[in-house]
């Protein structure tokens, strides 16, 4: 099972980065992860793994919670399930 993060607020997280004086490529730079990687965190593109999300959560001095939920992504279930549509 993968577990990925999802941004609650994108308006929310682009607050909390102004806030903290950094423009989203600074703050990417300041938590160590690519510009690119982080603008599309930001924009609802990607959804980061719980480790990155705890990275921002912690450039942000914040809780994981106030800025992310948690997306389970079983894909033996999904292919489980799948299967047992194609299955008489």
């Amino acid at each position: 099972m993968r577990v990925k993060m999802k941004v609650i607020s994108s308006k929310n997280l682009r607050g909390l980065i102004a806030s903290k004086g950094y423009s989203i490529r600074d703050f990417s730079n300041h938590i160590s992860i690519s510009g690119a990687y982080m603008s599309d965190i930001v924009n609802e593109n990607k959804q980061p793994s719980a480790r990155i999300a705890w990275k921002i959560a912690q450039g942000l001095d914040v809780k994981i919670s106030d800025i992310f939920f948690t997306v389970y992504d079983d894909k033996s279930e999904t292919k489980e399930f799948k299967r047992s549509l194609t299955t008489p």
